[in-house]
Order: structure tokens, then sequence, then C-alpha cells
């Protein structure tokens, strides 16, 4: 039983932790009781998202609570606010990940409860859906998941089998009332659809995992022709995600194309685009007029066009409320700004940017008409024109923090040192950094 936990054994590092998403439940009880079993119970983090779907949510939460207590393992509470909407469940899973992708960090593991009848119902739902054959390769056991990596390491079993190891144990778990409930597409299909299925084909999981087998080769295939597609592409990284060059993309064959930005976002360990976003891509996104940025969302992150680049960058591009600002920030630690991105101070032994008296600057956005003149320039330049001349994204232009002192600006984000504040070779200087892996 234990081989189960092999790959993510070999996978975790020595500092690494590994997190359960513990809901209490029969798949993720038993999980979390194997994995305290296999290893120190040190090392786990049982991590509990409390939806408050349902009246019951904070009995669960202190069963939660009460069962890791007997197991003496830790564990982190995370409600969350769930809006009433027919994407109820999507939306749900989304909070999930993002509280579990917050948690992650580099060489930490993540294992969730899912189980082959998951997998089987998964297949089903997406061929409903239109999926096409990356969605038909169903759930993966493994993947990578911001710095970690997230593990299924019940994915083989069916869930007869999990409760024949709980009864053995003799566990307790929570029965959540709503799975019951067949309003939910997936619960329709597990308690009605998949019973019938089941007795006209009792072998259908057999069946549906030898396409599974042949949908995870063509997977294969495809994610070859990306990366051999991507070597001629001019692939950059960027300020929140990365670049491809439009112009080189546009010389592949429509079916290549296609390829390529289905599979661009799973660089930044996201999902590929729905149907849906994938096909406007192709009707309208592609082929706006040059001096256009179109954008469109999907999965957490944004497809983005510029000149002549597509970009895939992080979460979402939104405008900063201004009574946020100024902000005062004191240079001996980092700064972290109200859109998530943060600043740096670097002390550098030569060159770089004037160390100010009150060792502080003030930080501020854009507002309009803030005008500079970057060190070597011969005159003074509204950031505007600036920005244009050095090609920023648009997206960026509201975010750039602008650093001030006595009222005066000195330096722009990381870009520019305004002139009269640059230090000379050799005099001690700061380097200033604009983290924003997340936009």
């Amino acid at each position: 039983m234990f081989e189960l936990f092999a790959d993510v054994e070999k996978y975790l590092s020595k500092k690494g932790q590994i997190l359960i998403g513990y809901s209490g439940g029969l798949d993720s009880t038993v999980l979390l009781t194997l994995a305290c079993e296999y290893f120190t119970t040190k090392k786990v983090l049982a991590v509990h998202v409390n939806h408050g779907l349902s009246q019951n949510s904070e009995d669960w939460q202190s069963f939660v609570v009460e069962y890791c207590k007997l197991l003496s393992v830790n564990y982190s509470l995370h409600p969350v606010k769930i809006i009433d909407s027919a994407n109820q469940e999507a939306n749900a899973r989304e909070a999930r990940f993002d509280v579990f992708s917050k948690l992650l960090k580099k060489g930490d593991a993540l294992l969730l409860g899912h189980h082959l009848d998951d997998q089987i119902e998964t297949v089903i739902f997406r061929l409903l859906r239109g999926s096409g054959s990356q969605g038909l390769s169903g759930i993966p056991f493994d993947r990578e998941l911001r710095e970690g990596r997230l593990f299924r390491p019940l994915l083989t079993l069916t869930r007869t089998s999990i409760l024949e190891i709980a009864k053995s144990r003799c566990l307790n778990w929570i029965e959540d009332e709503t799975n019951s409930e067949n309003r939910f597409d997936r619960n329709y299909l597990r308690n009605i659809v998949i019973p019938q299925i089941n007795a006209r084909w009792p072998n259908y999981q057999k069946r549906i995992n030898t396409t599974i087998k042949l949908n995870k080769d063509a997977q294969m295939l495809a994610q070859s022709i990306f990366l051999s597609d991507l070597d001629n592409l001019d692939l950059q990284d960027e300020r929140g995600g990365l670049s491809i060059n439009l112009g080189k993309l546009k010389t592949l064959e429509r079916i290549r194309q296609a390829n390529v930005i289905r599979y661009l976002p799973t660089i930044l360990g996201y999902s590929p685009p729905n149907h849906h976003v994938h096909n406007e891509i192709f009707a309208s996104f592609l082929g706006a007029r040059i001096d256009a940025s179109p954008f469109l969302k999907c999965c957490g992150y944004q497809f983005r066009r510029f000149r002549n680049k597509v970009y895939v960058v992080r979460e979402k591009v939104g405008e900063i409320k201004t009574p946020n600002f100024p902000i005062t920030w004191d240079i001996s630690s980092s700064l972290t700004l109200p859109d998530g991105s943060s600043l740096e101070a670097i002390e550098v032994h030569s060159g770089g940017l004037q160390l100010p008296q009150t060792m502080s600057f003030d930080v501020e956005i854009r507002r309009g008409g803030e005008r500079c003149r970057p060190t070597g320039r011969g005159r003074t330049q509204t950031l505007k024109k600036l920005f244009q001349e050095y090609s920023l994204e648009p997206w960026w232009r509201s975010h750039i923090p602008l650093l001030y002192c006595r009222g005066l600006l000195v330096a722009v984000g990381d870009l520019w040192i305004c002139n009269g504040w640059m230090v000379n070779s050799g005099e001690r200087g700061l380097k200033i950094i604009w983290k924003h892996n997340s936009v």
C-alpha cells in the first residue's frame, strides 16, 4: 500500500513539506492517515479549505481539527467565500487551488485524494463538454504547481478499495450532504449516469482507461511538437509571465499555431485555455490590428498582445486605487505594493541610485503629467513618451512604482534613474529591483 508514496518520496527535498488537501471526507481522511503512517508527522501539514457552502461547514472544520490532533499532525484552516452561481463547483475548486498555491514553497509536495472513480467521472464530464485529447487524458497523477509539485497517490484505487482501507483502520469521516444533490453536474453523473453505464457495460472503467492512455500518448506527441516549435518562437521571460514572437507564430500551420497557444500557459504551471477562449484567440485576438492591445482571460491567467509579441501573464491586471499612495518605503527591507508586486533595494559598491539621507523613499504611481530626464539623456520627457520609446507594455504603465525623495522624482521602477541621482563609479549606491511574479 505504501508504494503509493514512492514518487512523492523521490521528489521531496530534505526541507520539503507535504501538504495534504484535507476536507474530512473519506478520500482525504484515508490519504492523510496513510501519509502520516508513511512519513513523519512533522513533514505533514493538513490544509482545510472551508468554503462555507454547507450549514455543517463549521462542524466539518471542527472534525478536521480533532482528527489532526489525534494524529498529532499540524493543520492549517482557510475560510473562503464562494459566490452562489451556476459555476459554484468551478469557483470552489479555484478557491482551493489559490490557497494551495500560496502555501506551496519550493520543493514542497501537495497531495490530493482523487481516485479512479473520480478519474472516470472527470473524463465523462469533459467528453460531454466537448473536450479534446488533452481533457480526455484525464487527471494527471502529478504535475508542477507553482514552486512545488502536485501528486494524487490514490488515483489508481477505486472508491471501493479506499472504503475498505478506511474500514480496516476503523476510521471515521464526514459525509457531505451536498453529494446527493443532483443539481450539480458531477453529482448527476456520479449518482444517475454512471450507475446506468455500469449496468450496461460492467467493464466501462477498463474501456475508459484505455481511452485515457491513448489520449495521453497523443498529448505526449503534441507536447513534443510544441517544444520543437517553441525553439523558433523567441520565447522570453517577461514581468509576470512570458512572451513569444507573433510574426514567427503565424508562419506555422494553423494546427501547430493552435498547439502552441494550447500549451504555452503550461510553462507557467497553468492549465491550457478552454475551448471557448482557444477559439476566440483565433477569431479575434491574433488578427487584431497592429496597434491594438487585446487580452483574453482564462483560468487565472491572461493572453495579451503588444506589438509583435503574444504574452501569457499571471492573474488579473487591474488599475491600482490611488488612495493607497504615496507609500513611505524604508529601504532596509522590501516593500510589498497594493498590486502584489514588491520593491527591493540592494546596496552595491559602485554605481546605482544615490542613497537618500532618510534611508527612505516615497513611492507613487502615475497620475498623469510626470516627467523624467533619465541619466545620460539630453532632455526631460513625459513618462508617457518614455514608456512608448522603451516599449513598456501598456498594462504595466499604471503599475510601475515611481520613487520620490523630498518631492523630486528620482527613479522610475527599475527602468531609469533620473538625472543627478546616479552615483559615480566607485561610490556606493542602490540597485532597485521591482519584482512582479503575478499581475
